[in-house]
C-alpha cells in the first residue's frame, strides 16, 4: 500500500512539475509575442512620423532637422536690485574669504556679493548673473 501511495506521490509531482514547465513556456511566448507587437507598433508610428515629416516637407519646402533657440535673457526678467546700487556700508558686511560654492553660502544676497566679487565662484552653473537658484528659490 505505501509502495503504491508513493508511486501516486511522484506521478503527481511529475504532472504538477510537467504542468509547471509548460505554464512557464506559455508564458514566455505570450510576453515574446506581446514584446514582437510593441516592436511592430514602434515601428509603425515611427513611420507615420516620417511619412508626417515628409508632408511637411513637401508643403513647406525643406526645414532644418533642428532649430537652434536662443535662450531668454533671463535677467530682465527677474526683479531685484543689483548689489552695486546698494549702499556701500551694506557691501562691506561680506568679505572674500575663499568659499565657492552655494552650501557655503547663509543667504541670497551673501551669493549675489560672492558671485559678482570674489574669484573662482561656482554659484552660477547656467551663467544668468543668479546665483544659488535652488537653494534661495531665486529666477524661477
Amino acid at each position: 500500500m505505501q509502495k503504491q501511495q508513493g508511486s501516486v506521490v511522484i506521478a503527481l509531482i511529475g504532472l504538477l512539475s510537467l504542468a509547471a514547465i509548460f505554464g512557464l513556456y506559455w508564458g514566455y511566448q505570450k510576453y515574446q509575442s506581446h514584446q514582437h507587437m510593441q516592436q511592430q507598433h514602434v515601428q509603425q508610428l515611427i513611420s507615420e512620423q516620417q511619412q508626417i515629416v515628409l508632408a511637411q516637407r513637401a508643403a513647406h519646402g525643406h526645414l532644418p532637422d533642428e532649430i537652434k533657440i536662443q535662450p531668454i535673457e533671463r535677467q530682465a526678467l527677474v526683479e531685484r536690485t543689483p548689489i552695486q546700487t546698494q549702499p556701500l556700508s551694506a557691501r562691506k558686511e561680506f568679505t572674500c574669504d575663499g568659499r565657492e560654492h552655494c552650501s557655503q553660502m547663509r543667504s541670497y544676497e551673501e551669493a549675489v556679493f560672492f558671485n559678482q566679487y570674489c574669484p573662482n565662484t561656482k554659484m552660477d552653473g547656467d551663467q544668468d548673473g543668479i546665483p544659488c537658484e535652488q537653494q534661495f528659490k531665486r529666477g524661477f
